[in-house]
């Protein structure tokens, strides 16, 4: 009987992690209403400067984000004024676990195992309650690192982590890399060659049709560079550089939002 007992709580545990898991991707892919998406800093790397950086950040330093969905989601004919809503949550003091580089399958399932354990216990109580968290790990501008960490997201738990540069200079390119990141909880795939970082022709083109096809002047958000030949590619300066084309629109729900 005891058995039994404990069968069935494991079964009804699982319908309810299934249930969940359907109810979130519903919610997802409802654009009718705002979807809300919660940053939190989170000095990454112990130095003073990356701290009062952190500190000194307002709610209105995302608003190019917001405006930004706002923007593309209307060229894709979502009615919504406002889909995607940044709000800023308080500071961490702690740092989510580290990605591993060149993960194996296994590797990579154990980090988002963690990773989601880790926002669960470290995530502060708020209302209303986001539908997708990030977590931005700010990196001192005098690191002696040549490059920043991998950023990543996870679609299942509707969680990311972007690692930017504490900087007022790089703010701009910070949103581009934020919103990258959150497009992929919403379903968003890469466009870009994960061997030579250009990005994919044609889903990965702001301007596909283009003649002559390079330089191309902005990029599709997915792709995360803009390509300046067949070889060469650069980060884009900001989002007035980044387009949501529609393949990714298809993927998130976009397209068929008010069609």
């Amino acid at each position: 009987m005891i058995k039994q007992l404990r069968l069935l709580s494991l079964l009804l545990v699982l319908l309810f992690v299934a249930v969940q898991a359907a109810w979130e991707q519903w919610r997802a892919g409802d654009w009718s209403n705002p979807q809300l998406l919660m940053v939190y800093p989170v000095a990454g790397d112990g130095a003073a400067d990356t701290a009062r950086y952190v500190a000194g950040l307002k709610a209105s330093e995302f608003e190019a984000i917001e405006q930004f969905f706002a923007q593309q989601a209307r060229a894709h004919g979502v009615l919504s004024e406002r889909p995607i809503r940044v709000l800023l949550g308080p500071a961490l003091s702690s740092v989510p676990p580290r990605i591993p580089e060149r993960a194996s399958a296994l590797e990579a399932m154990g980090w988002a195992l963690r990773m989601r354990w880790w926002a669960w216990r470290h995530t502060p109580p708020s209302s209303p309650v986001p539908q997708v968290r990030m977590f931005l790990i700010y990196h001192s501008e005098h690191s002696t690192l040549e490059s920043l960490p991998h950023s990543t997201a996870l679609q299942k738990g509707r969680i990311g982590v972007a690692h930017l540069w504490a900087s007022t200079e790089q703010a701009e390119q910070n949103a581009v890399v934020v919103a990258h990141e959150a497009l992929h909880t919403w379903g968003a795939s890469d466009k870009y060659d994960r061997d030579t970082l250009m990005p994919l022709f044609p889903q990965g083109y702001a301007q596909p049709h283009q003649w002559p096809r390079h330089p191309q002047a902005q990029t599709e958000l997915m792709a995360g560079r803009r390509a300046l030949d067949d070889t060469h590619s650069r980060m884009p300066a900001d989002l007035s550089e980044v387009v949501v084309g529609e393949s990714t629109a298809l993927e998130i729900g976009w397209r068929d939002t008010a069609r």
